[in-house]
């Protein structure tokens, strides 16, 4: 079985209703900055449980009235797919343990988001499986997950 499919950048999140009355009841601003076109080479099932478990964290853990900002770019044979949300400050110590099952930074606020802690670690999984880099970085005023998947070359 052939596990490599091409698929467009314009990520299709079918999930976008739910991620919408979210967006709507925490009063979220969203920006998508991906540029339609660029093509990566992943299995599209992957990417797509990739894409909603960092834009669930993202959305369950922006500051009422925030920013989430899903932007896309090429660099190096990559497009590097990022997801920014605003948020309280997170400390070194928490960062070193985000990808952990059923971590949680805060737990009083997690009661209010029904987390489990395992949708950060279900990306980890996936993205070693299919050899993706992965990462996040604190950001002044919030926090960015990203993920850099194979481009596909283009045919001259």
């Amino acid at each position: 079985l052939h596990t490599a499919y091409r698929r467009q950048r314009q990520m299709c999140i079918r999930d976008r209703s739910r991620l919408a009355v979210l967006a709507k009841k925490r009063n979220l601003q969203v920006y998508n900055e991906c540029i339609a076109g660029t093509t990566i080479y992943i299995n599209p099932d992957v990417i797509k449980t990739i894409i909603q478990n960092l834009c669930t964290n993202a959305f369950k853990y922006c500051l009422s009235g925030g920013r989430v900002i899903i932007g896309c770019k090429d660099c190096d044979n990559k497009v590097r797919i990022k997801i920014y949300n605003d948020c309280e400050s997170i400390s070194d110590e928490e960062i070193g343990h985000i990808w952990d099952r059923f971590y949680k930074c805060d737990q009083s606020r997690n009661r209010e988001t029904n987390s489990t802690g395992i949708g950060l670690a279900i990306v980890k999984a996936l993205c070693i499986s299919q050899k993706i880099e992965y990462g996040v970085q604190k950001v002044d005023g919030g926090i960015a997950f990203w993920i850099d998947c194979p481009a596909v070359q283009s045919e001259k």
